[in-house]
């Protein structure tokens, strides 16, 4: 049978092929350039024009390591090239690599790049695939300038300090420049750091006026947005809008000599309070904000007015003690109080883990007994039995030293280990030991985390001991889950008990306090209070979706890596 105009296994003619192939590069997302065995330019797509600043008739014939290769990596390229014509033997055909790029206007940037060899009637022919990592290489940056900010707001009490470092850190991760301003009074905010990636331009900057009055009705600027409490965003600076900036001609003057060329200003607020503002500006690299910039720009500004609060809350308690006639004794009674109530937590601490470790210990001891009266006569079910029973006691007993660790937080470090949280909680449903109507569920895609193991197991143990303990019905159903939330995990613990009314979602967290007698349920009123100061510490949240009859979903975020942790 011939192939007819339906038969799919119909072979395209050569000039379909030419159709789809014109189609494919014109359509890219991505650049794709061919190049020939001497290393000329073949085909320059659309997206390469784009990309590169080439326009396709330019690249054409041309040698493309002086397009598109950096000078110094182009003697490189020709040798590569040359010994893949003579032997056939390359590193990189057919293989994903990084590699850093030239535009046009001498820029250089960062690309993926994959090589496919097309043999040609006079030669071989090599298809570049390219991909530009500009965007993703400074969303990974912003990421961990974000985590350095968070650092950093939180080492110190001097906020002024605090902001210049991080300004510094915003430069040129964020931006071409900074300044950063704050309100004490609510009446006018005081400029406290100013960083630019271009020294002489940061001279400059210092001479803009320092005060801004918050009473002032200019249409911009950072008098307004520390008016209304609003972020605004200029992605093209003109010279009318620089102008509409100034309060007089010399800020005039100054702000055409930065040649800004785009600028944010994001304010400080911390509970509804407007405390401060930071105003950032491109003005040399060329580039432009754009509205992921401003989410970035909030993040950094939501962190650093925490430090700010923070400070000024700090500075408002000192200045009400210096003013107390007793100022000294209170202070010197608060701190020996502190420390007779760490003391007493310690030895509290200790005689605890002593008083547990005791009947474990002891346990132990009658299990070997046990296997030991017994000797041949025990079956294997009975010694697995025993065996089980020993391995509990060891768990238990290692629990117990990681919780004892965890109460000295703040005074001592707490161990940080690789932790495989679905075996943990595997662990975790084995100490707990459910009754047989009850089933505890591990959903998929547990992660891997390097943390602090002990805290996060007690989380989970007193979460779904919770849920099992408060079960009510037939069957208890148990569901532990996880999805990622960013810089976090977060977990979920749900079951199918009696529920709890919207109007007491706050007061379970608080410690003591239970929503039924002692008499009905066995409990102390301290573990959600554990979970919720618990991962507080960790930095993450912990809160609960529930209704009366539809069962309970606690959620809590857990840090992929903790503060104290460095990247990578």
């Amino acid at each position: 049978m011939e192939p007819g105009a339906d038969d799919p296994a119909e072979r395209l003619s050569l000039d379909d092929l030419e159709a789809v192939q014109s189609a494919v590069l014109s359509s890219a997302l991505d650049p794709i350039i061919v190049m020939d065995g001497r290393g000329r330019v073949r085909d320059f797509n659309p997206a390469a024009e784009r990309v590169f600043g080439y326009p396709r008739a330019a690249a054409l014939g041309r040698a493309m390591a002086d397009l598109i290769i950096p000078e110094r990596l182009r003697a490189a390229h020709r040798d590569g090239l040359a010994r893949f014509v003579a032997t056939g033997a390359s590193f990189i055909i057919g293989r994903r690599i990084a590699l850093t790029a030239v535009r046009a206007d001498g820029t250089e940037f960062p690309i993926e790049l994959v090589v496919a060899v097309v043999p040609g009637r006079a030669g071989p022919l090599f298809a570049g695939y390219v991909r530009d990592l500009t965007e993703q290489r400074r969303a990974e940056a912003r990421q961990r300038f974000l985590l350095e900010v968070g650092r950093e707001v939180s080492s110190s009490l001097d906020y002024e300090d605090t902001l210049r470092r991080v300004s510094r850190l915003a430069v040129p991760t964020m931006c071409d420049g900074i300044g950063v301003y704050v309100s004490e009074d609510g009446r006018t905010a005081r400029r406290v750091a100013v960083a630019n990636i271009d020294p002489a331009k940061e001279a400059v900057a210092r001479k803009l006026h320092g005060q801004h009055l918050l009473t002032s009705d200019a249409p911009y600027g950072v008098a307004r947005v520390l008016r209304t409490g609003r972020a605004e965003m200029i992605a093209e600076m003109t010279d009318d809008l620089a102008a509409s900036f100034a309060i007089d001609q010399e800020q005039v003057r100054v702000l055409r000599a930065l040649g800004v060329r785009s600028s944010m200003i994001v304010p400080l607020k911390v509970r509804d309070r407007v405390v401060g503002a930071l105003s950032l500006v491109m003005d040399t690299s060329g580039r432009t904000f754009g509205p992921l910039d401003l989410d970035v720009a909030e993040e950094f500004a939501l962190r650093t007015a925490a430090a700010v609060d923070n400070s000024l809350l700090y500075r408002e308690a000192r200045a009400a003690v210096a003013h107390a006639a007793e100022a000294s004794a209170v202070r010197e009674e608060l701190i020996a109080a502190l420390e007779r109530r760490n003391a007493d937590l310690d030895a509290f601490s200790y005689a605890a883990s002593h008083d547990l470790r005791a009947p474990l210990r002891g346990i132990a001891s009658i299990a070997d007994w046990v296997e030991e009266d017994l000797g041949a006569t025990a079956t294997d079910e009975v010694r697995g039995h025993l065996g089980m029973l020993r391995g509990r006691v060891r768990r238990l007993e290692t629990l117990i030293e990681g919780i004892l660790s965890y109460s000295r937080a703040g005074r001592t470090a707490c161990d940080v280990t690789d932790v495989d949280v679905g075996a943990m909680l595997a662990e975790t449903v084995e100490l707990l030991a459910p009754p047989p109507t009850a089933t505890v569920t591990i959903g998929p895609g547990m992660p891997l985390l390097r943390t602090a193991a002990a805290p996060l197991q007690q989380v989970f143990l007193n979460l779904i001991g919770n849920a099992l303990k408060h079960a009510e019905g037939p069957a208890t159903e148990v569901r532990v889950g996880v999805r990622d939330a960013g810089a976090f995990w977060e977990f979920s613990v749900a079951d199918n008990g009696p529920g709890i009314a919207p109007a007491y979602h706050e007061r379970i967290w608080q410690i003591f306090q239970t929503l039924k007698s002692r008499d009905a349920v066995e409990g102390s009123g301290i573990g959600l209070a554990v979970v919720h100061k618990t991962v507080g510490t960790m930095g993450g949240r912990a809160w609960v979706e529930s209704d009366v009859g539809a069962g309970a979903c606690f959620r809590f975020t857990w840090p992929k890596r903790l503060a104290t942790e460095p990247p990578g």
